[in-house]
């Protein structure tokens, strides 16, 4: 079976190893697709994708494009290496249903939450981010529509207590892969592939993060030191935006832990855009980033902190200096 591969960052790219390098049953990578090249670094130069590098170093028919812009050709090279499946994985791009279309199994896409939970860019954000002690990992058909295809295959996990996004995206990364190469040699076998619609009305939507959704009050992160408690009205945006378009309100707590919320949000928006308030200075306002920080015992500690055009340092040479907190 011929297998075409549509992948950018390094997390995508270490899928591609293995497959090439495993070839599960009588499977062929022979030709893959990623973003095209983009300015990185201080001097913006061009740079390859990790998937493009890698396939140029394994001699793979490389096609460094945006497919929404030339589906005809997709579809015409998809054709030219008799492409059965297609495997998407951080591809990074839409792709249009015309070249969805084109080979007889689809589209396979790997997404890190338990669809139709979290669909959209930051499943594991924000898995983080609203406290759940679960996750998980979902291979599906691509749609048209987001994130909503049939369900090829799933797995369950428990978060720990103290994992970052980092940490939970690794760990959610190598159980998708373990999934994936199970499955594609299930269907070298010929065996039977079931697939599970949806439910629509459970789905849940994620959003691209930005810089601000790192942004906290001063007064907030005082709570949050202090242990005290705030009302459904002080939680911060993207939580309770979520709370207000998906869960009922009218079973929320009456009051919630703002050092827990605040531990979450570190967990689930590290390293990037990461936690940051503003603080007042004798040379006026400046940014300060949070870079570290441990929850004990329900209790908040800071660690490190970096203040705008200074040096990370730990938090309390940072306080004695500034006496903020």
């Amino acid at each position: 079976m011929n297998i075409a591969y549509f992948g950018s960052p390094d997390i995508s790219a270490t899928l591609l190893g293995k497959l090439v390098k495993i070839s599960p049953g009588n499977i062929r990578i022979p030709c893959v697709f990623t973003q095209p090249d983009k300015p990185a670094g201080k001097n913006l130069t061009k740079t390859k994708t990790p998937v493009a590098q890698l396939a140029s170093k394994l001699g793979l028919a490389l096609y460094d494009l945006d497919v929404k812009l030339y589906p005809t050709k997709v579809v015409d090279i998809i054709k030219k290496h008799d492409i059965e499946l297609c495997i998407s994985y951080s591809y990074g791009l839409v792709i249009p249903l015309e070249v969805l279309r084109a080979p007889r199994f689809g589209f396979w896409n790997i997404h890190f939450s338990l669809l139709p939970e979290y669909r959209g860019p930051a499943p594991v954000a924000y898995a983080l981010i609203l406290g759940d002690n679960a996750t998980g990992t979902t291979i599906s058909r691509i749609t048209d529509k987001l994130d909503s295809g049939e369900i090829i295959s799933q797995k369950k996990i428990i978060i720990d207590d103290h994992e970052n996004r980092i940490e939970l995206t690794n760990r959610l990364a190598l159980i998708s892969e373990e999934l994936m190469i199970t499955l594609l040699s299930r269907l070298i076998k010929g065996e039977d592939i079931p697939m599970t619609v949806q439910d629509e009305k459970s789905a849940t939507y994620t959003k691209f993060l930005k810089k601000d959704h790192g942004h906290l009050s001063i007064s907030f992160i005082q709570f949050a030191l202090k242990g005290d408690d705030l009302s459904y009205q002080k939680v911060p945006f993207l939580i309770k935006e979520f709370y207000e378009k998906y869960k009922d309100t009218n079973i929320l707590p009456d009051k919630f832990s703002s050092a827990k919320i605040l531990y979450q949000y570190y967990r689930g928006l590290s390293p990037w855009p990461g936690i940051w308030t503003v603080v007042k200075t004798n040379k006026g306002d400046k940014r300060l980033k949070i870079l570290k920080m441990k929850l004990i015992d329900n209790k908040l500690v800071l660690m490190k902190v970096q203040l705008e055009g200074k040096n990370p340092v730990l938090f309390e040479v940072f306080n004695k200096s500034y006496n903020i907190f």
